[in-house]
């Protein structure tokens, strides 16, 4: 993005830029939707494992390292969600006062 020679970018490169922003947060609700996902499935093998035996076992555990991922890493991408969504509402706000 360009600026203008006083530094300071347009109301129209303001826009342009949350408009981007906002596609960039639609694909972290599919990233954030996709670690949810892996954290259910994970919390199933881990119950699966855990009350057999032997090889299960090994899965169950395997499915519990899997849950705590997913649900970090869905912590982690609200986090950024959660931010970019401010971002955006202080670039619209910029672009007003324009």
């Amino acid at each position: 993005m360009k600026k203008e020679k006083e530094g300071k970018f347009t109301p129209r490169q303001l826009l342009e830029e949350a408009r981007q922003q906002k596609e960039a947060l639609a694909q972290l609700g599919g990233w954030r939707r996709n670690a949810m996902l892996a954290s259910s499935c994970g919390a199933a093998l881990a119950w699966w494992g855990l009350t057999g035996g032997g090889v299960r076992a090994v899965l169950g555990a395997a499915g519990v390292l899997l849950t705590l991922a997913g649900i970090l890493c869905a912590a982690l991408i609200g986090l950024g969600i959660r931010n970019g969504r401010c971002n955006v509402e202080r670039l619209l706000k910029a672009a007003e006062s324009n």
